[in-house]
């Protein structure tokens, strides 16, 4: 889904549909969302991704995208630089081990880099469960964003809850739920909202000529009066991309 730039990879990786090598993977997407929360000032963004994949499960990469965090931040750019391991335990169950750096270009001088641990399985190929946790007081302190998510803190966690359901050869329909909370603040996400929520999506994805198409739903339970700008709300999500073999 739009939201995981891993998702591509480990999911080839767990299902064996790739081959071990390099791949570049190109999208262009009318909004970008993570876990519910627009990182584009509810815009259309541009994306791409280079991936390696090595035979023994272990990948690595990067994923960039353009952003937009309002007047009072300046970031243009943000880059994802990300490693892993999947391990097929059988046939339906793999799990993945990584980390992602999250670094931003232009940001403020405290920064909004930080890195993210994850652990996930996946069940059948489709379904799966993921366990993140970031811990960086500078990037999860005060004043995260102009929107006022995040007063202080540092150390957050989250769960994710995906599934895929194949309708025919060309069309699946597609859920993810995200339970995020930060251990060190009570009112992290707003001060009606408090120090978690939860995102659900909805999308129905399809490929034609080698373009991947998604159409993505996305709502948060975090309250209208912590979001200003409405970078929280419901909102449908169109994305574009195509993956390159090299």
């Amino acid at each position: 889904m739009q939201q995981n730039p891993l998702s591509y990879i480990t999911l080839c990786l767990i299902a064996n549909s790739c081959w071990a090598g390099f791949s570049v993977t190109l999208a262009g997407t009318s909004d970008y969302v993570a876990e519910g929360i627009s990182q584009s000032d509810s815009k259309p963004a541009y994306q791409g991704s280079l991936d390696y994949a090595f035979d023994n499960g272990i990948y690595l990469g990067v994923w960039a995208t353009s952003v937009d965090f309002g007047s009072e931040y300046d970031a243009n750019y943000e880059q994802n630089w990300y490693a892993g391991w999947v391990y097929d335990f059988s046939e339906n169950v793999s799990m993945d081990i990584g980390v992602t750096r999250y670094t931003y270009s232009n940001a403020p001088s405290r920064g909004y880099d930080l890195t993210d641990y994850h652990i996930g399985v996946t069940l059948f190929q489709n379904t799966g469960v993921t366990y993140h946790y970031e811990d960086d007081p500078d990037a999860l302190g005060e004043d995260i964003n102009d929107n006022g998510f995040g007063d202080r803190g540092g150390r957050l966690s989250w769960w994710e809850f995906e599934q895929t359901i194949p309708l025919n050869d060309k069309w699946s329909v597609g859920m993810i739920v995200n339970y995020k909370k930060n251990a060190g603040a009570e009112d992290f996400f707003g001060e009606n909202t408090g120090d978690d929520y939860i995102n659900w999506n909805l999308s129905l994805d399809t490929r034609w000529h080698n373009f991947d198409f998604q159409l993505l739903y996305s709502d948060t339970s975090i309250n209208s009066k912590d979001d200003p700008n409405d970078w929280a709300d419901a909102r449908l999500v169109l994305t574009v991309s195509r993956t390159f073999e090299l």
